[in-house]
């Protein structure tokens, strides 16, 4: 897949067929401004992909930094819990 760079004069003149070429060949497109990267224009189905897979991720790290928490009795956690203010079980 070849990575496709276009100016943004480029994209603001020609936006419809761009689109229509992306929904085609889903693959992201570079936008520059002055010569320099400033976006990617991606197809929606492969954003999402994309989002799903990084929360994926996220639970991940999370699960294994719980798992390497100390594991604490349930009645000491309760004895915690009911010590704070505004808390009764």
């Amino acid at each position: 897949m070849a990575i496709k760079i276009l100016p943004a004069s480029e994209v603001r003149g020609q936006l419809s067929g761009i689109l229509k070429r992306l929904a085609e060949d889903k693959a992201p497109i570079y936008i520059t401004q002055y010569g320099k990267a400033k976006a990617v224009l991606m197809d929606v189905e492969r954003y999402d992909a994309l989002m799903q897979l990084l929360e994926d991720l996220e639970d991940i790290r999370e699960f294994r930094i719980a798992e390497g928490e100390a594991a604490q009795d349930f009645e000491e956690f309760m004895t915690e819990i009911e010590g704070r203010p505004g808390v009764s079980a």
